[in-house]
């Protein structure tokens, strides 16, 4: 399950990290509690708009690996993707959602992958 922190008061909390990274950083006297129940967070309502949300994503990604001086490599991209797709489908159980699962957790792969060449691209560039 991933957590994150959805409504806070704007006066004890502020925006913090970089890019994809962004969470908010709450004053060391902010109480945090956890509302009960789940958020339902449809983030995409087609595969075109989450190949999209891919492209734009990766890009920031691998801008940011390069500036942390973070290495790839093409079997580095390989490794990776399989080992992504492996642990959402089978260890964290996204095969019970389906078709539908199965689909997220390839194109979560996928994005892994098109990170790691975009890198490669953007290091042999010279940037």
């Amino acid at each position: 399950m991933d957590t994150k922190l959805r409504l806070w008061d704007r006066r004890k909390g502020n925006w913090s990290g970089i890019n994809l990274h962004e969470s908010v950083k709450m004053q060391d006297n902010a109480t945090i509690e956890k509302l009960k129940g789940d958020l339902l967070h449809y983030s995409y309502y087609s595969i075109r708009q989450h190949l999209d949300q891919i492209n734009k994503f990766s890009e920031i990604a691998a801008n940011e690996g390069i500036m942390k001086g973070k290495k790839s490599s093409l079997f580095f991209a390989v490794f990776k993707s399989i080992w992504k797709f492996k642990r959402d489908y089978i260890f964290k159980l996204g095969f019970l959602d389906g078709y539908y699962g199965f689909v997220v957790c390839a194109l979560s792969a996928h994005m892994v992958f098109i990170k790691c060449i975009k890198m490669n691209e953007l290091k042999k560039a010279g940037k």
